[in-house]
């Protein structure tokens, strides 16, 4: 079959102008590249009241859900606050001596309630009404978040007979299902009605141990595109480092452990620098940092537009995450030959191999990362050898155009897969 016959629905909560994660931006830029391959693609997402139910999203048709019932939970929410009134905690309440956010709070929180029930009900009926106008126009539902979203896919891929790919976007999203009420259940019918995507090795793993066959995994990395550029060119300030991220994400992301390898970085590199890039409460943690003795040394830059420009204007790219899928800024990292640390990971475990691309230290090791920061500020040469294999491993192995054909390979098999 060829691609010029594939038609895809891509299944996703979040997308502009709500914030979106790695996962959302992931399914964007791979819509793009699959059009251009002559894949038929379309998107079914979240909706609301001031936003227009059909548009074109950076070339792509995208398809919100919202209706009347959308409006009624809307007004209920209101009353109930109405009723339960809480008190709000004021930024000026809080002690900056201490970091603000739990470190231990990095993993992916499951909250479901009655009220999340009943939203993920409306976005169920919402979004089948959609595809159901639509069932002419996609054989594959191509669902890019687990868990909750993927059984919404699943039911409504058994009820219109189309196949279902689901990608989890996380290191523990088939597990995390059976957190949820009716979680066991949940997981049951999404093994038996859907095939997968695999990012990494460990959710792979994670798949096999969830009693997933073999022949309904498929490994494809997330993609990014290669940026051109000269790279002999390309000036970096000396002994500077970035880290990307939402702060919001801060626990998952270690900053806590960032933070403190950079006391130690310091004291041996006194003018390093150290550059945050990603959205999120910047003034409590610029009166943390402050209050640390580490606000000349650590800069928070807030949402960055042009983030190749910071890529390439940096020497060293930090990922200290405690989880990950496969990080979007790391590839980003990578792709624009930068010298990267990263964590041992989900994704950067792939990613990094053997202390040729980068470098890969445990995890929750200040002192292991520190070591490892001080040491590549110490020696740009190094920085340059990783820096050019990393860009060659993105090359080969995460291109977007790469990855785009690898999800056409997939969606072949797929559609001549026999129950």
């Amino acid at each position: 079959m060829s691609q010029n016959n594939i038609k895809v629905a891509m299944l996703v909560y979040n997308m502009y102008p709500f914030s979106m994660g790695g996962a959302e931006r992931q399914s964007l830029l791979l819509s793009q590249c699959l059009k251009e391959n002559g894949v038929d693609v379309f998107i079914v997402t979240e909706g609301a009241k001031n936003l227009c139910h059909t548009e074109l999203i950076e070339g792509i048709k995208v398809y919100r859900c919202y209706s009347y019932l959308n409006r009624i939970y809307k007004i209920g929410i209101k009353i109930i606050r109405i009723v339960k009134k809480k008190p709000i905690l004021k930024t000026s309440d809080q002690s900056y001596s201490k970091l603000p956010f739990n470190p231990n709070d990095f993993d992916i929180n499951v909250s479901y309630g009655y009220l999340k029930l009943i939203v993920h009900t409306i976005f169920l009926i919402n979004a089948l009404k959609i595809l159901w106008k639509k069932r002419n126009e996609f054989d594959i539902i191509h669902v890019h978040v687990i868990p909750w979203t993927s059984f919404i896919g699943a039911l409504i891929g058994s009820i219109l007979n189309k196949k279902v790919l689901v990608k989890d976007s996380t290191m523990t999203g088939i597990n995390k299902i059976l957190e949820y009420p009716f979680g066991s259940f949940m997981r049951r019918f999404i093994i038996k009605h859907c095939f997968f995507i695999a990012m990494s090795k460990m959710i792979e793993d994670n798949f096999k141990k969830a009693g997933i066959d073999q022949s309904k995994i498929h490994k494809v990395p997330n993609g990014v595109v290669l940026p051109e550029y000269n790279i002999s060119a390309q000036k970096k300030e000396k002994h500077s480092c970035l880290f990307v991220g939402n702060l919001y994400q801060a626990a998952a992301k270690g900053l806590d452990i960032l933070f403190k390898a950079w006391s130690e970085v310091i004291n041996e590199v006194p003018d390093a620098k150290l550059y945050i890039a990603g959205d999120g409460d910047i003034i409590t943690f610029k009166k943390y940092l402050t209050t640390i003795g580490l606000s000349n040394n650590i800069i928070l830059l807030g949402k960055v537009n042009n983030i190749n420009e910071l890529y390439r204007g940096k020497e060293i790219f930090l990922l200290p995450s405690r989880r990950e899928g496969m990080s979007n800024a790391l590839l980003e990292a990578m792709a624009n030959s930068m010298a990267v640390i990263a964590t041992d990971v989900s994704g950067s475990e792939d990613l990094i191999k053997g202390n040729k691309n980068g470098i890969l230290i445990k995890k929750n090791d200040k002192n292991e990362l520190a070591t490892a920061i001080i040491g590549l500020l110490k020696y740009s040469n190094l920085q340059e050898f990783y820096g050019k294999n990393a860009r060659k491993t993105i090359s080969q192995t995460c291109n977007i155009q790469v990855i785009a054909h690898k999800y056409i390979s997939v969606y072949e098999k797929l559609l001549q897969y026999d129950k």
